[in-house]
């Protein structure tokens, strides 16, 4: 990899409550210039076009996550995971000098567009090295993600924190983790805590040689709040526990359960199965919710615990749904309701918040572009016909709330269609592309694509010395 990447930067933004604010900007003169190039082919859910990007700088962190995500779902696993590595270090080699990963006054806005990329790369990363069962990455990933901004979280990261915990073994962290922030947090609440918490604290009373009555109690309570992951777990290992019927497994119980709470259980389920294989945990599994089946209905919070499955967890958050969507399990993602799909999924960008906001936006520009490069990016997109007559817009998009074509039909799903219909030479031929481009020391290019005179006065023009 290069040592220097070229056009983005970031800086303080701001500082807040003893919290210091970062954020990345782009180059104007050239970066900017580049991601308006890239807008106009992604726009079209096309992916060759897309790549033609990524030959005018290998660099070009939009680009890297929109192609990693194509080869993902084409299941170029290889490819997928080097253009992530790519994006990753594009972005920590922008990083500002005070902006240490240790810190917990490090944050950053994911509403700001140009933020966002280092959001999904982190994320995409997690469920990349959890795959290859590197925990331990995982996890601190997961807490280097959760720290930037806590008080948003917009990966939804404490839907897997605890799990990664888990799989650790650092029972420790999710009881403290609990301890102090279950009042503001309300982690418990969640149906993966729940279960969590009482299997950290089974595994800390057998290090420490105790009785198992304070984890009896917390899964006791965790089962009659969420019988369905009792029942998936039960389904799941083929536990026989026949006083189920009364309870986990009755059909008016199950249908208490929202379609978005049915979603969370099972995303918790796909994550843990494993942790409920130990023949201990298995045994004090069964004994306490053989104890909920036959006591349910005399125990604390039994109808609170009815109306809480109906009456919370009554639609998914933008960040579950994002979450959800990224983590592209195909059980759990079944059940995103229409809402997640009325608007389009980038891969770049999935879900961007309705409050987004960026230093620039996207341009509508017609194909007769005097710009050679803009010309060359035009001529690749479908439908294509040369003719200024036609009055063909090759791009435009509103980054106002969820990304929405300009001029089109809406475009929700195409994505994955198209791309699980791309040849499976698409990846090699990419990976070939990349090496040429590396080999021939090319990643110090950059498109000549803008009017040198232009933006000449600009508040950010004093940076762009040191972001070209």
């Amino acid at each position: 990899y290069q040592r220097r990447v070229r056009g983005i930067q970031m800086i303080v933004d701001k500082n807040v409550d003893g919290m210091t604010y970062f954020k990345y900007v782009h180059s104007k003169t050239n970066y900017q210039r580049l991601q308006q190039i890239f807008w106009r082919a992604s726009h079209h859910a096309d992916p060759h076009a897309v790549r033609q990007v990524l030959e005018l700088h290998p660099y070009h962190i939009d680009t890297l996550l929109h192609l990693s995500e194509v080869c993902r779902v084409s299941e170029d696993s290889q490819t997928a995971s080097d253009l992530l590595n790519r994006a990753l270090f594009c972005l920590e080699r922008a990083f500002h000098p005070n902006f240490n990963v240790a810190s917990l006054n490090c944050r950053m806005d994911y509403d700001r567009s140009e933020n966002r990329s280092l959001f999904v790369a982190l994320f995409r990363q997690i469920l990349f090295v959890s795959q290859k069962s590197c925990w331990q990455t995982a996890f601190e990933l997961a807490k280097l993600l959760y720290n930037i901004n806590p008080e948003q979280d917009p990966m939804a990261i404490l839907l897997i924190i605890d799990i990664l915990a888990l799989k650790v073994e650092d029972f420790r962290f999710i009881i403290q983790f609990i301890d102090e922030f279950d009042h503001s947090l309300k982690l418990t609440m969640l149906p993966n805590f729940a279960f969590s918490h009482s299997i950290a604290q089974f595994y800390k009373e057998v290090v420490e040689g105790l009785p198992h009555q304070i984890s009896k109690g917390l899964l006791q309570k965790a089962v009659l709040n969420y019988p369905m992951i009792a029942q998936l777990i039960c389904e799941k290992h083929s536990f026989v526990i026949e006083s189920n019927t009364h309870y986990v497994m009755n059909e008016d119980v199950l249908k208490s359960h929202t379609r978005s709470l049915t979603q969370q259980c099972k995303l918790y389920l796909e994550r843990s199965s494993d942790l409920w294989k130990d023949a201990k945990v298995t045994n004090w599994f069964k004994e306490s919710v053989d104890f909920v089946n036959l006591h349910h209905a005399t125990m604390p919070g039994y109808k609170e615990a009815q109306n809480r499955r109906k009456s919370v967890f009554l639609s998914p958050p933008l960040n579950v749904m994002r979450h959800i969507f990224i983590s592209d399990i195909s059980s759990v993602s079944a059940l995103l309701p229409n809402s997640a799909f009325e608007s389009t999924q980038d891969p770049h960008d999935p879900m961007p918040p309705p409050t987004s906001y960026s230093d620039y936006q996207p341009e509508t520009t017609q194909v007769h572009s005097g710009n050679p490069v803009m010309a060359f990016i035009n001529s690749l997109m479908p439908g294509f016909t040369g003719n200024p007559e036609d009055g063909q817009e090759v791009g435009g998009v509103d980054l106002g709330g969820f990304l929405h074509p300009i001029g089109e039909d809406n475009r929700a799903g195409q994505w994955g269609e198209q791309l699980r219909n791309i040849p499976g030479d698409f990846g090699v031929a990419l990976r070939d592309m990349l090496a040429n481009l590396y080999r021939q020391g090319n990643q110090d290019a950059m498109p000549d694509v803008v009017d040198e005179a232009s933006d000449s006065n600009d508040d950010q023009a004093v940076m762009e010395d040191d972001l070209d």
